[in-house]
């Protein structure tokens, strides 16, 4: 909720033309409906030195802040704008978000942790990006997460319904302002009932992009200068023929496997680092307290339970041998969370990651 997106002349404020104004409205009456009431406010914006200095080849939305000058420390445009900076001291600022997720370089964890917070709702922009990001960073946190429909601005009307209906269930729940506010003045009197899912909404025709956030330039080193390909999810879970969530993937499956193994031949005899990163669960699934989306089905399901076949890589990835490294304990959407990942890529000098696997909108995303 800052200058560069919502004030006349934000330097980015086309990016959510479509929505940017009632999304504002919409937000500023929820919030002053919570004024009064025990639920904790916070503000976390974006902000960088005046050379971007941060920013290390930065590609996507990233590139586009840094060539519009977007956001930079001490500029109106990285200032919060008149409607929430209204708020005062009712709104808690945590400073720190350089990038995608409000909680990477922040405090918002702790933050979140030592008020107690069970449930984190999100409003704001962008749908795709910041919201996205910071609600997958929530949930893998243990945090339930709610988004707010008409109080999140998308690039796009068909962007913003696509993530409403097909992408934020899938780990987090959906709904209105009017029935975020029922749910959550009920819950301060200790009787609310459980958070609903928004209705299923008819995508728009409209595609129209924001050019310069529409499509990650990747800048800088030579693409490939040294390569890992991670694999994600090629489990008998997804892809045996009595694996529980076969059904999950059931168009492209067949054709995804086929040209994964092929392009992995390709990479057998290549300085390429090939990773695994399979899911797995204890048999109690205790790792998932309260799960949601994805992991709620996996759980009911009893799928990637530690032991079971499921659970085991597929005999086509298998094959491979020790020319693919596994990275265990990957128990989420992501596979950095919880693993080795991270520090495996840099120890082998990694700059490029290439993605195979399931579920696109899930774990690849």
């Amino acid at each position: 909720y800052q200058n560069d997106y919502f004030a006349p002349d934000g330097v980015l404020r086309s990016a959510i033309e479509s929505s940017r104004e009632a999304v504002l409205q919409t937000t500023v009456a929820f919030l002053e409906r919570l004024r009064d009431t025990s639920v904790v406010l916070i503000n976390t914006p974006i902000m960088f030195t005046k050379d971007y200095s941060e920013l290390v080849e930065p590609s996507g939305i990233l590139k586009a802040i840094k060539d519009l000058g977007a956001f930079r420390v001490g500029s109106p445009g990285s200032d919060t704008i008149p409607e929430i900076a209204a708020f005062g001291t009712r709104i808690l600022t945590v400073p720190g978000k350089r990038g995608l997720n409000a909680f990477t370089g922040t405090t918002l964890e702790s933050v979140l942790h030592q008020a107690g917070i069970t449930d984190v709702v999100l409003c704001g922009a962008v749908t795709s990006v910041c919201i996205d990001s910071t609600g997958r960073a929530a949930h893998e946190r243990g945090f339930r997460v709610h988004h707010i429909s008409d109080c999140i601005c998308g690039r796009t009307e068909y962007e913003q319904e696509h993530y409403v209906r097909e992408i934020f269930p899938l780990y987090g729940d959906v709904c209105t302002k009017e029935e975020a506010l029922t749910r959550i003045l009920a819950a301060e009197e200790d009787s609310g009932p459980p958070w609903c899912r928004a209705p299923p909404l008819t995508p728009s025709a409209d595609h129209s992009p924001s050019a310069m956030l529409h499509t990650a330039e990747v800048v800088g080193e030579t693409s490939f200068a040294r390569t890992a390909v991670v694999l994600v999810g090629y489990q008998n879970d997804y892809f045996a023929p009595d694996g529980v969530l076969r059904s999950a993937i059931e168009s492209s499956r067949e054709a995804v496997l086929q040209t994964t193994v092929a392009f992995l031949e390709r990479l057998r005899d290549t300085s390429v680092v090939l990773i695994n990163t399979p899911i797995m669960f204890t048999k109690d699934y205790s790792e998932l307290v309260e799960p949601s989306g994805i992991l709620k089905a996996i759980k009911d399901l009893g799928a990637f339970r530690v032991g079971s076949p499921g659970s085991d890589t597929i005999p086509e990835i298998a094959a491979f041998g020790t020319r693919i490294l596994t990275v265990p304990g990957k128990r989420g959407l992501n596979a950095f969370t919880g693993t080795t990942l991270e520090s495996v890529l840099h120890q082998a000098g990694i700059t490029d990651v290439v993605l195979c696997g399931a579920v696109t909108s899930v774990c690849i995303d």
